[in-house]
């Protein structure tokens, strides 16, 4: 373990305020290889300073610098919490709906109950049988057109 911590600094420019990660980074989130598994190398860092990251909750940056493996930069929340403080999430401006844009009331009842995400299920049942009368459509059109 300690060999892995060593390996964990060299990578890592501490700043400041922010510790850089200077490795291998995904999409700006740097990534540790560890006991031949690749980590989240934040998450990694929390749990060199024995912070635990329990299963459905993330590590979130307070800084907002994906790059940054400072313990103290980092806080344990659910996915929704990192969402709606992320001020670049789209999720921020769908959050607050209380109807959809044909009007439907986004609430009980009317939530797609097959999506873990709020979406009309009004217009969802709409949609689909609009897409089965298309469908339905293209067949009959190709029935006529192979006719002889």
């Amino acid at each position: 373990m300690t060999e892995a911590i060593a390996r964990f600094f060299k990578r890592v420019n501490k700043t400041d305020s922010c510790w850089l990660w200077m490795g291998s980074l995904n999409t700006g989130y740097g990534r540790f290889w560890f006991k031949r598994k690749s980590y989240y190398a934040h998450r990694m860092s929390l749990m060199l300073a024995g912070i635990d990251v329990p299963p459905g909750m993330v590590a979130d940056h307070i800084c907002r610098n994906r790059a940054c493996v400072n313990p103290s930069h980092l806080r344990v929340v659910t996915t929704r919490e990192n969402v709606m403080e992320n001020s670049e999430s789209f999720m921020i401006e769908y959050a607050d709906r209380t109807h959809c844009p044909r009007g439907h009331l986004l609430a009980g009842d009317n939530l797609d109950p097959y999506l873990k995400r709020r979406r009309c299920y009004t217009c969802t049942l709409r949609q689909k049988a609009e897409w089965r009368q298309r469908q339905a459509t293209k067949r009959k059109q190709l029935r006529l057109n192979s006719a002889p």
